[in-house]
């Protein structure tokens, strides 16, 4: 069903507003009620003729040029690494997805939400889209402590024309998390681009949703603000997702409303003000999905890497 493609799309799209908005900083291996600040969604950039931070640094030529020009910063300090691997569990009443994804690229400073509504960004979303997939190259990422083990492999010629990693797992593949705080190693063995490390995270507790409502003939009016409730739990993020569906199911164009959490509440009311931004469509529904995250990040090179657990669980009453 694509309403569940959505909620994954979501966990992924969160996890790499928290890998991107890494700046080198301060580095945390530690799950606290206090999660770290999510920034906007940035597109994973890479070019296969950018030379690598080591490259730059070690060359001569290009040091030279930059001690020539006065007041310019050195080109190696602006090519800082960020992204990460994201491992994550979607379900829903219909059906479960699981699987674990990668990307990595040099950290570019993002621009905030245009709109947002006390937590909530109003997100444009266009379910027929296509984007074409690109990442550094960290070497081959082994993923164990899961029910199966993952092997994320780099490919420098996908099918759609990009570069990235690609799972060793079906993409129906139903469930990967063990039981709640289970231990996660990420284990990546250098590439071309980046070097190799290791990360390891708990995984979350699985996301039950008690409010709203989600069957067959519950609803929701898309005029009210909405309570969103859920079993708390350990977490640095949780993400409060809000998509209008068409009556087959189907995600609608048009704009999506992404609440991001400190922690983890329980409990969340998304204002009157972001539901408006709502699309209608006769018939439709609303998925309401709920997005827990454990996150830990890790130096790397000049900046940081990020690994990101994930569990997802989603509603879908009539919007009224």
């Amino acid at each position: 069903m694509r309403a569940l493609h959505t909620i994954v799309w979501v966990g992924l799209c969160v996890f790499l507003c928290i890998a991107c908005e890494s700046d080198g900083g301060e580095t945390s291996s530690d799950v606290t009620a206090d999660g770290p600040d999510v920034g906007p969604v940035i597109d994973v950039v890479h070019d296969p003729d950018v030379a690598t931070q080591q490259d730059v640094a070690s060359d001569p030529d290009v040091r030279d040029e930059e001690e020539d020009v006065p007041g310019d910063q050195d080109v190696a300090e602006e090519l800082v690494p960020s992204g990460g691997v994201v491992v994550w569990q979607a379900e829903s009443m219909y059906l479960d997805r699981a699987n674990a994804q990668a990307g990595f690229q040099w950290f570019v400073e993002s621009a905030p939400p245009e709109v947002m509504f006390g937590s909530c960004a109003i997100v444009a979303v266009d379910p027929d889209a296509t984007s074409t997939p690109s990442s550094l190259d960290a070497g081959t990422i082994a993923v164990t402590g899961t029910v199966y083990d993952v092997n994320l492999t780099f490919d420098s010629a996908l099918p759609d024309g990009g570069f990235g990693y690609v799972s060793n797992l079906a993409d129906d593949n139903e469930r990967l998390h063990p039981d709640a705080g289970a231990l996660v190693t990420v284990s990546a063995s250098g590439g071309a681009d980046l070097p190799g490390f290791t990360i390891e995270a708990n995984t979350p507790t699985p996301v039950s949703i008690s409010e709203p409502d989600g069957g067959l003939m519950d609803s929701v009016d898309g005029d009210e603000a909405l309570l969103v409730a859920w079993n708390a739990a350990i977490a640095n993020t949780v993400v409060v997702t809000v998509s209008a569906l068409d009556a087959q199911g189907s995600p609608i164009a048009g704009d999506s409303v992404v609440c991001t959490l400190d922690g983890d509440p329980g409990e969340y009311t998304v204002p009157v003000e972001a539901m408006a931004y709502l699309p209608s469509s006769p018939g439709g529904r609303v998925l309401v999905s709920v997005t827990r995250i454990i996150t830990v990040v890790e130096p790397l090179l000049d900046g940081e890497v990020t690994l990101g657990v994930t569990a997802s669980s989603g509603v879908a009453p009539r919007l009224n």
